[in-house]
């Protein structure tokens, strides 16, 4: 069996000025506790792939400027926690 984790990082988008909770996908090992980092999220990207009438108010019309929506910031997750130690607390 596969479980994940999700580990949250609250910024400010340097581009809109907003404060927004980016998402860090984990992989968990069977055997120990240790995460592999998967991939990272933007609401603000997330949002805008949605249909308009799905969208999230505060985000509607907002997109990223960045060539293929990458930021810095999401690559400033950790790539292995530990799951005990490091937990949310990034």
């Amino acid at each position: 069996m596969t479980y994940y984790t999700i580990v949250g990082k609250t910024v400010t988008c340097p581009h809109w000025n907003e404060k927004i909770t980016l998402k860090g996908k984990y992989l968990l090992s069977s055997d120990t506790d240790i995460a592999k980092f998967l991939y990272a999220t933007c609401p603000i990207v997330e949002n805008s792939k949605l249909p308009l009438s799905k969208q999230i108010n505060n985000f509607k019309l907002l997109r990223c400027p960045n060539k293929d929506n990458r930021c810095e910031l999401l690559d400033q997750f950790k790539k292995v926690i530990n799951i005990n130690t490091d937990g949310y607390s990034q």
